[in-house]
């Protein structure tokens, strides 16, 4: 057999596994624009936006049993962080991003959604980054609105503990009323 027979016989051999290389480097370039292009629109939310009067409550990331934090009130606008606000004895005091596919309280634990899509925790499929990698990113409760909107999803009405990204170490924003008085 001529050596180029044999050459192109390999090459021939590697092609399909090329291209399949390119379609998953292709789908991760395609979520990586995507997630940027929410973050980006979120970080460009319209103002003035004030607190619903009901507040918001912000719930434990880590909770089974959807345990509210704190709350959320008109003139917390730009509050990202438990601190002062509530003790959060968990490494992060950052409230993290999370959305779901449907904000009722029972919509059961498969609508969370903590990475813009399905996947692995990595800093590009994660809505808020990844603490550990060094890409975690704050956002107030409207961006996280808007960025939740961006992606199709609203905010969660439960603690989506356990699916994903290290939030559980985080406070979490969600779309329910605060429960506690004023």
């Amino acid at each position: 057999t001529p050596p180029f027979a044999t050459t192109a016989l390999a090459i021939t051999a590697a092609l399909p596994l090329a291209a399949a290389a390119l379609a998953l480097t292709a789908a991760a370039l395609a979520l990586t624009t995507a997630v940027a292009l929410a973050i980006a629109t979120a970080a460009m939310a319209p103002s003035p936006y004030t607190i619903p009067e009901a507040g918001v409550a912000i719930m434990e990331g880590n909770s089974k049993t959807n345990d509210v934090l704190f709350c959320l009130w008109p003139g917390d606008e730009n509050v990202t962080s438990s601190i002062g606000k509530a003790d959060w004895p968990r490494p992060d005091t950052n409230i993290a991003a999370q959305c779901c596919t449907s904000s009722e309280p029972g919509a059961g634990r498969n609508a969370c959604r903590r990475r813009a899509a399905q996947g692995t925790d990595t800093a590009v499929s994660c809505i808020a980054g990844v603490r550990s990698a060094g890409t975690f990113t704050t956002f107030t409760f409207r961006e996280t609105e808007q960025l939740c909107a961006n992606l199709d999803l609203e905010l969660c009405g439960q603690s989506c503990y356990g699916k994903g990204c290290w939030y559980n170490n985080n406070p979490v924003y969600s779309g329910l009323e605060c429960p506690f008085s004023r």
